[in-house]
């Protein structure tokens, strides 16, 4: 039987859960039209100076009840069970913060401690890692592209619909216009970007990236009986992504065109925390032999949030260090993957959480 706090605090979480949507926020009302825009003008070599448009949201209600929550878990901080919900909670009303000021430099200065790296020694092998595939080989040869939502058969819009129809699981497939990346889950949906033209092999890892990767840890999570698999641990979705990455190493997805990508976007990142700017991030990719197209989303996906002169939100980075948490993980405890997949969950919550677990 769930202990008394957590039958007052479970259902308020879930309620609460959707309403804290931060990419959503940080994503600029106008994306999809300045990216064209932004890919013309770094085509043909000039300055690409982003002119994005942000709706801020009042989040002070939320922020309220999430206060209430946390006096609550104060209660009972003593337990390790009511610590991962405290730091979800704070979490929460940081990122609820983030999107009251969206478009602003204290959304940078925010975001710089959501999305900071988990330890000096995991930020060191990241930028390794980074420098490396960056180094490596230019692209494969990609075939015939489809563009994301065409409705051939082959297109990333049927696959995902086609795998999910297969297993049965209750999540919709939407286009999303303003996505920057191809492809996000998120509460029994998943987003699929417009009109971007891509590989076979590329839609087809974006396919387990998500239904392995984020899906499913998602469908599993609706039959836990603790709220936090389902709304996530802190840092959980920071460590899916780490996770989804690990799977698609698994699967011979890791392609050197893929490594430069994810090489590419952390160090848009990186670039971005030590002050470069937009129009500077785009240049230095550029140069390193990216595709200016392709710069440039990479350089929207690090300055969600700004308007390019000064830190978005960077979550980009996370993707590498969990990558490398994660595989240092379970190459030691390879029986943590069904915890860690089994709802979203972070590295550091799996302990406190195995006992419930139901372990198949």
């Amino acid at each position: 039987m769930l202990a008394a706090w957590l039958r007052q605090v479970d259902p308020l979480l879930r309620e609460l859960s959707q309403r804290v949507t931060l990419l959503g926020a940080a994503t600029p009302a106008n994306a999809r039209e300045e990216r064209v825009r932004l890919q013309a003008l770094a085509a043909s070599g000039k300055d690409a100076v982003p002119a994005w448009e942000y709706v801020p949201r009042d989040m002070s209600v939320l922020r309220r009840q999430l206060d209430a929550v946390a006096s609550a878990l104060r209660e009972v901080q003593t337990e390790p069970l009511a610590d991962l919900y405290m730091a979800r909670v704070q979490e929460w009303r940081l990122e609820a913060r983030l999107c009251e000021c969206v478009g602003t430099q204290e959304a940078g200065s925010l975001a710089a401690r959501r999305f900071a790296s988990f330890d000096d020694d995991t930020e060191a092998a990241a930028d390794s890692l980074a420098e490396s595939w960056m180094e490596g080989s230019g692209p494969e040869s990609e075939g015939d592209l489809l563009e994301t939502d065409s409705p051939a058969p082959e297109s990333l819009l049927s696959l995902l619909q086609a795998e999910i129809g297969r297993r049965r699981i209750p999540f919709a497939v939407v286009v999303h216009p303003h996505l920057s990346a191809l492809a996000a889950t998120g509460h029994r949906t998943v987003l699929v970007a417009a009109g971007r033209r891509i590989s076979p092999e590329t839609a087809h890892r974006t396919v387990l990236h998500e239904i392995e990767g984020h899906v499913l840890p998602r469908a599993r999570a609706a039959h836990a009986p603790l709220a936090l698999f389902s709304v996530g641990t802190a840092r959980s979705s920071d460590e899916q992504e780490g996770y989804a990455l690990f799977l698609e190493d698994r699967h011979h997805f890791l392609s050197p065109s893929r490594r430069r990508e994810l090489a590419g976007r952390y160090l848009a990142v990186r670039g971005m925390r030590q002050g470069a700017t937009f129009v500077e991030v785009v240049r230095y990719l550029a140069g390193a032999g990216i595709d200016p197209r392709d710069a440039v989303v990479m350089a929207e996906r690090a300055f969600r949030g700004s308007d390019g002169t000064f830190p978005g939100l960077g979550r980009e980075r996370v993707y590498l260090e969990s990558y490398l948490r994660v595989r240092a993980h379970l190459d030691e405890a390879p029986d943590d993957e069904a915890v860690l997949a089994s709802g979203q969950l972070a590295l550091d919550a799996v302990e406190t959480l195995r006992p419930w677990c139901a372990l198949p």
